[in-house]
């Protein structure tokens, strides 16, 4: 399949930006010296970064950028996309993998529930940022969306795994689709 360049570059944003948020989250704390203190100002700022690519792609949807319609990211309240999602994940249990394109169900559903996680993740903490001033007490609504924010981001470094894991056994079995949103070649 081919996708619009915009989707393109928003997704490799998105994607780049995540994992460079993971990463960062394991070398910063809150003190205002050293290592630490550089990761947390990295990750406000790539965290800022990452929350425009979100907002972006998101308003792609209803411009018509996104190639399948909602339902297939988000499968959960169609019986039919539900029947072709556990279909799908059948035939991934039982190790007959085929190419994404043909067991498109699955991926629409994972990547769906991956949009939702990083801008569930991103919008907690922009709250933190905004809710945390530099003098002064925080919002009442920090600590909680501190809590949630680090849960997400244990929820998402699974599903990044298991993203990675997947685009690797399916270039291991031959399906080169997995690479058409990153194909920017002949635009």
């Amino acid at each position: 399949m081919k996708y619009p360049l915009l989707l393109r570059v928003t997704h490799a944003a998105i994607a780049v930006g995540v994992v460079l948020q993971l990463l960062l989250s394991l070398f910063m704390d809150g003190t205002r010296h050293g290592m630490g203190w550089l990761g947390m100002e990295l990750h406000e700022i790539v965290g800022m970064m990452v929350f425009a690519a979100l907002s972006l792609h998101w308003i792609l949807f209803p411009l018509g950028y996104v190639p399948y319609e909602l339902g297939h990211y988000f499968p959960w309240f169609s019986r039919k996309r539900l029947r072709d999602l556990a279909s799908d994940m059948a035939a991934g249990l039982a190790t007959k993998w085929q190419d994404p394109a043909r067991q498109e169900h699955l991926a629409g559903a994972i990547q769906g529930l991956m949009l939702l996680l990083a801008t569930m993740l991103s919008l907690s903490g922009v709250a933190i940022y905004f809710g945390s001033p530099e003098t002064g007490a925080p919002r009442p609504f920090v600590e909680p969306a501190k809590e949630f924010h680090e849960a997400i981001g244990m929820v998402i470094w699974f599903f990044l795994l298991l993203h990675v894991t997947a685009v690797i056994t399916h270039l291991a079995l031959g399906h080169r689709t997995v690479l058409s949103m990153f194909k920017f070649s002949g635009d």
